[in-house]
């Protein structure tokens, strides 16, 4: 498993209800973070990206926690 963490860049806030996808080569899934700014991938770690509410926001390797900024 693997856990997308979005944060807002200006304040450090977690975001949540943010539309995050994570793709692999095997894998591609949509899903909404949490109020924690959480959001859980049932995928293999490997490389990938990682969109949030349509812009790339991570390209490389997938593993364990994952944090991003927007």
């Amino acid at each position: 498993m693997i856990t997308i963490r979005v944060i807002y860049s200006s304040n450090g806030n977690p975001a949540k209800d943010k539309r995050v996808s994570a793709e692999t080569k095997s894998y591609s899934k949509d899903q909404y973070t949490n109020s924690q700014g959480d959001v859980d991938f049932d995928l293999t770690p490997g490389d990938g990206q990682v969109w949030v509410d349509g812009t790339v926001v991570h390209r490389g390797y997938l593993e364990g926690r994952v944090s991003v900024y927007i």
